[in-house]
């Protein structure tokens, strides 16, 4: 069970919380490793670890002998380099952009080569520098995001040109459109692609499958998994969600009250006048907005949870403040909290309330957001 125990630090009294529960991310470390035993554990940790902070998280993931990290980008490898020491690997999934291969060299990371015109700067520096620095490449099966193309002939180009400079890439990746959908027919077409195409490497890693293709099973774990948002807590699976998830959920969001006020029937609240009382209400105002990753949602459609009680947002989203009904909790006090997701419920709930996915949610809550880290039981 992870550690969701109220917010007691006086110095975040007056802000929203993400609680953060560092033993839960080990456990969902060693749960998805123990699915695919047979590959290599690699931890997908960008955009700041998906929003929780790569400098708490990712040593966390280290400690459970994971030895290959992915970012997005190259100053996000260079900062991960600076916080996990010269052992770990690191790939860069947006490649080796024009001008940053100095900083990629610099953070000793592979980016991961999805075009041909990548692959030929990074020929030429490893040339430039009569050297054979670490790289991967991505080929597209499906995706049609990032990666080499299969169809026109790229892919092969790419490996030819890359076996005539004698470099071989570490690991080959593609990724799946609908992993989260077992049953969706992209994903054995998608499969029998790659394996085709990545022959042409044939003396690389095979790396296929995020979090949703760790629970499709051993024919898409290959030699590497690289999940992401499972090691946070969420089976991206449908009808996988909070109590039902195999995984152990790991954020708590929360935000305090900083003033109770009555409303009567008839009158409104916030900009705009966009919430008119139906019925005499008790109402919290919060300090949390839109500047903390609060979406200026649809009336109603958001709620909270205060002592047992759904509390609905009302009105507009305003840049720092909320407003939620708390007429179902009368024991509310100022200086309480407010909680949006966590234990009475999942973050794949919240997500859905808005109208995002999970990941969106974590890594659109700012800086201002306080991160919590709790060292939990699971």
């Amino acid at each position: 069970m992870a550690d969701f125990s109220p917010v007691n630090d006086a110095d975040l009294a007056g802000a929203a919380v993400l609680s953060v529960d560092l033993a839960a991310i080990a456990a969902n470390a060693r749960a998805l490793k123990a699915r695919a035993p047979h590959s290599r554990l690699a931890a997908v940790v960008k955009a700041d670890a998906y929003g929780l902070g790569a400098a708490r998280i990712a040593p966390v993931l280290s400690s459970t002998g994971i030895g290959r990290f992915y970012v997005a980008q190259a100053q996000e490898a260079l900062a991960l380099r600076a916080i996990l020491g010269a052992g770990p690997e690191i790939a860069v999934l947006h490649g080796a952009t024009l001008g940053e291969e100095d900083l990629l060299l610099r953070a000793a990371a592979a980016p991961v080569l999805g075009t041909f015109a990548q692959v030929e700067a990074w020929i030429a520096v490893a040339q430039t520098r009569n050297s054979k620095p670490a790289f991967d490449v991505q080929i597209d099966v499906g995706m049609r995001r990032l990666g080499l193309d299969v169809a026109s002939g790229e892919a092969a180009a790419a490996a030819g040109a890359l076996e005539a400079a004698k470099l071989r890439p570490g690991t080959v990746l593609g990724h799946l459109s609908c992993s989260e959908d077992a049953g969706h027919a992209s994903n054995a077409r998608a499969l029998a692609a790659f394996q085709s195409a990545a022959s042409l490497f044939s003396e690389a890693r095979r790396s296929l499958a995020n979090t949703g293709a760790v629970f499709l099973g051993a024919d898409y774990h290959l030699d590497e998994i690289r999940p992401g948002i499972g090691l946070y807590g969420l089976d991206p699976r449908p009808g996988h969600d909070g109590a039902l998830s195999t995984l152990v959920p790991a954020t708590a969001l929360t935000a305090p009250i900083l003033q109770i006020r009555r409303l009567p029937r008839g009158q409104s609240y916030g900009y705009g006048e966009a919430f008119v009382a139906p019925q005499d209400m008790t109402i919290a105002i919060l300090a949390h907005g839109y500047a903390d990753g609060v979406l200026r949602a649809k009336i109603g459609a958001v709620y909270g949870h205060c002592a047992g009680a759904r509390t609905p947002v009302l009105g507009r989203v305003s840049m720092d403040l909320t407003a939620v009904d708390i007429s179902d909790a009368p024991q509310a006090r100022e200086g309480d909290r407010i909680e949006f997701f966590g234990k009475a419920q999942s973050l794949g709930a919240f997500a859905r309330q808005c109208d995002l996915i999970p990941s969106e949610a974590l890594t659109g809550l700012s800086p201002r957001v306080r991160r919590l880290y709790r060292e939990g039981a699971a």
